[in-house]
């Protein structure tokens, strides 16, 4: 949020979960793994003799270890919530349980498409569903907040988000803005939103050139954050794009297939301090 709003007083505050005793667990999951791998390791190196290269080798691979053998036990662990637990989701965050899904949207939110040399065609693509939000635009208003350096891209940016805005009036408010000094790029664009605009709002929706968001998943966010005013920072699923590389589609079946696991599993031992 960017600053504290008045707008829902009786909201309730995110019932409380006891981490302690999942925290242990977890890591003393990942420790006996570590301590287990790297014996393991030395075991198998140390079988035609010993020495100071065994020992390096040995070193190398356990400082490796930490990352994968909590990535590995955070996917069981969401992996086993996901078999048992009927709402997944609600199991590791419960204020997600407490939005109905038909809540009015109380908040002024802002959406901020953050660009730079991009298409403007394929940006206004990604916010075209998310401009759908049925009913309730007028909560809603969109800032393209642009750093693009190539006066060619710049030129045909303002005529698309002009055509853009005059194509959404009265639904969605639309406002474009070029800075001519990128300070800061990305982080200085955000903190110039704020300084200008900041204290019109009571969230704001951050994204990048090629992010893709349904109105509906739009709106589950805002009714969440309006339940829970005491969060700082809601964050949704992150999953690959379809794509013509090889590469990037095997990276995109990896995160569709296991992000999801990977997501809620960690959630459990980490709570609302976690992504």
């Amino acid at each position: 949020m960017l600053e504290r709003s008045a707008r829902n007083e009786a909201a309730v505050s995110a019932p409380p979960v006891p981490l302690g005793a999942r925290q242990v667990l977890f890591f003393a999951l990942v420790a006996i793994s570590i301590i287990a791998l790297t014996w393991l390791c030395a075991l198998a190196l140390s079988a035609g003799g010993s020495g100071v290269i065994i020992v390096a080798l040995t070193a190398l691979f356990a400082v490796t270890l930490p990352w994968t053998v909590i990535s590995f036990w955070n996917a069981t662990i969401g992996l086993l919530i996901m078999r048992s637990a009927r709402d997944p989701v609600v199991a590791v965050t419960p204020i997600a349980g407490a939005v109905r899904g038909d809540e009015p949207i109380t908040a002024s939110v802002a959406i901020l498409a953050c660009i730079r040399n991009e298409p403007p065609e394929r940006v206004i693509r990604g916010l075209a569903p998310m401009l759908a939000a049925a009913g309730v635009g007028e909560r809603f208003h969109l800032y393209v907040l642009s750093d693009t350096g190539d006066s060619a891209i710049a030129a045909a940016e303002e005529a698309s988000f002009a055509r853009l805005g005059e194509a959404w009036r009265g639904r969605i408010a639309v406002t474009y803005r070029r800075r001519t000094l990128n300070a800061a790029f990305k982080a200085g664009n955000i903190r110039d939103f704020c300084d200008r605009w900041g204290a019109e709002h009571d969230l704001a929706l951050v994204l990048d050139a090629d992010s893709v968001m349904t109105a509906a998943a739009v709106l589950r966010l805002v009714r969440i954050m309006q339940v829970a005013p005491r969060l700082g920072i809601l964050q949704s699923l992150v999953i690959g794009m379809p794509s013509t590389s090889a590469f990037a589609r095997l990276f995109q079946f990896g995160m569709r297939l296991s992000m999801r696991s990977y997501t809620i599993g960690s959630a459990w031992w980490q709570g609302d301090c976690g992504p």
